[in-house]
């Protein structure tokens, strides 16, 4: 960060300051004054809490960039013997990152909750200041019970353990935007790939973003291959645009909406043929 960038950033801290300071000074003396109707009261410390949250939120900002630029980069190091690929293990991340973002003064606490998409998994994680702001980001993933030819190798329970130690492992390199050494996207992107952990990161949210958009159609479409009614999957599927469609199919890491017996569904010739009945009316 340049010195003209951190002077103006410390003039605007300041004057923040300066002006919790002097209304304070206002509220104490209007405290001591008889005359002082409740409203004005209720309004002036109205104003404070809005200047004490401002102050807390430029705390916040101030120490995540700090907390940023002194991030290493974390090496991937733990193979995946499906995938045959390199990551780097929440533990790993976390050993790494814990004493930068402890010293700024952050504190994160992950859990979970209802996940919009039926099925999934929301994983949270609640990062909070020691100045008294906190943000709250979250992940909805599939339990992971699947390979990736689509073979069930866990159990539910420690699918569902996966998916919340990959959430957490994505989430923290999210927040504090950690570069990942080598690592191949946990194998999902074949050879070469370039792209950060903060960035496959961002594509699983913009995905899960697009779920949500979509979800009526996308539900309509399972429901129509659980029941074998091809026809009107299709229309569902012809709702969605073209755009959107795309981006459903191509799916994130940990695999996309659709299950691999829904994909190959539809790629089948019934399924194709339902579409050039529904195209060709």
């Amino acid at each position: 960060m340049s010195e003209e960038i951190m002077e103006t950033e410390g003039t605007q801290v300041a004057e923040v300051i300066d002006q919790s300071t002097a209304l304070i000074n206002v509220i104490e003396k209007a405290a001591y004054n008889p005359d002082v109707d409740i409203d004005k009261m209720e309004r002036l410390l109205s104003m404070q809490e809005r200047i004490i949250d401002r102050q807390a939120e430029q705390a916040f900002n101030d120490a995540m960039v700090r907390a940023q630029l002194a991030m290493p980069t974390v090496e991937a190091d733990s193979d995946n013997p499906q995938t045959r690929s390199k990551y780097a293990k929440f533990e790993k991340v976390n050993k790494a990152i814990k004493p930068i973002y402890t010293k700024e003064g952050f504190a994160l606490s992950f859990g979970t909750a209802d996940s919009s998409i039926p099925e999934y998994i929301r994983v949270t994680c609640d990062v909070s200041h020691i100045g008294g702001h906190h943000k709250e980001y979250y992940m909805d993933l599939p339990p992971d019970t699947e390979g990736i030819k689509g073979t069930v190798n866990k159990t539910k329970v420690h699918g569902a353990a996966s998916a919340h130690s990959y959430a957490k492992r994505y989430l923290a390199v999210m927040i504090f935007n950690v570069t990942i050494g080598g690592e191949d996207d946990d194998g999902n992107a074949a050879g070469g790939d370039t792209r950060s952990a903060l960035e496959v990161a961002q594509e699983h949210l913009d995905y899960m973003a697009l779920v949500r958009e979509w979800w009526p159609s996308i539900a309509a479409i399972k429901e129509s291959i659980a029941t074998k009614e091809y026809s009107s999957g299709v229309e569902s599927s012809a709702e969605i645009d073209d755009d959107a469609r795309r981006g459903l199919w191509k799916a994130t890491t940990k695999g996309g909406i659709f299950t691999t017996e829904e994909r190959a569904v539809m790629k089948s010739n019934d399924w194709h043929a339902a579409r050039e009945t529904y195209y060709g009316r």
